[in-house]
């Protein structure tokens, strides 16, 4: 039986918390997103500098695809 909606995900660190990516959240993801060291390891992929821009096509991608982890 296929579940139509899977449970948020929220997992509580001592250090961190652990969720699905929510509105709101871009400017957290432009401060710690946009670092050159993490850009150079990733760098095909990955835009620097890491703008707003960037942030929201992510957070609206993520909000968009419903990833399963197993």
């Amino acid at each position: 039986m296929r579940r139509s909606r899977r449970e948020p995900l929220n997992l509580v660190l001592a250090t961190c918390t652990v969720r699905d990516w929510q509105r709101g959240d871009e400017p957290s993801l432009v401060r710690h997103a946009n670092n050159h060291g993490i850009w150079r390891s990733l760098r095909d992929a990955f835009p620097h500098p890491y703008t707003m821009a960037d942030a929201r096509r992510w957070v609206e991608y993520a909000l968009r695809t419903e990833q399963e982890f197993a």
